[in-house]
């Protein structure tokens, strides 16, 4: 349900990494109806959205709207988001002293309306990091104002401080406007390699 995405900036590579979703653009909605916790000011950013978005790093205060923005991509993605016992384990993995993954939060007026979530793996082939983005998000009436354009340049900007090889993501083929973005920022899709996942009773030894 997603296809294989990837910049390719600065060398070659050959391997594949899995899911993510970045909605810069497409699938527009009315006002914001995220569940609980909800998203704070979410309702008509267009309307009153006056200065160029802040990316900053998730702190424990931004925790609740930061569950909040997971759940409105899983809503808008059609899928279950984090139930409160995953919702915890989240937060609790974000803010520990050595995370899994980071998290990058958009912020515009003082209203959180965004955030990326990466995490760095590695290349055997070219001996170099590579930094991999699991979710970027922009609420609805927050798009097309830059915020997601924001969100992905601070990404290649933590790849190139961090002389990264690349960038992987996934995205839904249904996101016709954010695919055409990723191909003018020079990324390519990976028709040559299979999206392969493993996960619920799949997820485990044979007998």
């Amino acid at each position: 349900d997603a296809c294989h995405l990837r910049i390719h900036r600065y060398c070659a590579s050959r391997a594949i990494s899995f899911c993510a979703a970045l909605l810069i653009s497409g699938g527009h909605r009315n006002g914001c109806t995220s569940p609980s916790p909800p998203l704070v000011g979410c309702v008509h950013l267009a309307t009153y959205m006056t200065s160029h978005p802040i990316i900053r790093r998730l702190g424990a205060v931004d925790a609740p709207e930061f569950v909040g923005l997971v759940r409105a991509l899983a809503e808008t993605g059609g899928v279950a988001g984090p139930d409160d016992a995953a919702a915890e384990r989240l937060v609790h993995a974000a803010l520990t002293d050595s995370p899994p993954f980071e998290v990058r939060l958009a912020e515009v007026d003082g209203h959180v309306v965004g955030y990326m979530v990466f995490f760095m793996t590695y290349s055997t082939f070219l001996g170099k990091p590579s930094l991999f983005i699991e979710d970027m998000f922009v609420v609805g009436d927050a798009r097309g104002h830059g915020v997601g354009v924001a969100l992905f340049d601070a990404a290649v900007a933590e790849a190139l401080a961090r002389d990264c090889c690349r960038i992987d993501w996934s995205a839904p083929k249904r996101l016709v406007g954010a695919v055409a973005f990723y191909r003018a920022r020079g990324a390519r899709t990976r028709d040559d390699w299979h999206l392969f996942r493993l996960d619920g009773d799949g997820l485990a030894l044979p007998r």
